[in-house]
């Protein structure tokens, strides 16, 4: 399983990676304390949806597929 050692962006560029592979079925996401999937969360237009299975769906917009807000 590829992981990013970090969140944010990086994060969502490893999704996008687990899910051009064929037999990777897994996403690591780290909890360093500091950037944790909440803050990272809060800092998108749109949050990641994760299903009740733990599952995530792709952004499938263009570029990384999230925007990131502008003002807090």
């Amino acid at each position: 399983a590829p992981h990013h050692g970090g969140g944010g962006l990086g994060f969502i560029a490893h999704l996008h990676l687990i899910c051009a592979m064929q037999n990777a079925p897994w996403v690591e996401l780290f909890h360093d304390g500091l950037n944790t999937a909440d803050v990272f969360q809060k800092m998108l237009v749109e949050p990641l949806r994760i299903d009740t299975d733990g599952c995530i769906a792709c952004p499938e917009a263009p570029g990384l597929g999230v925007e990131v807000k502008t003002s807090a």
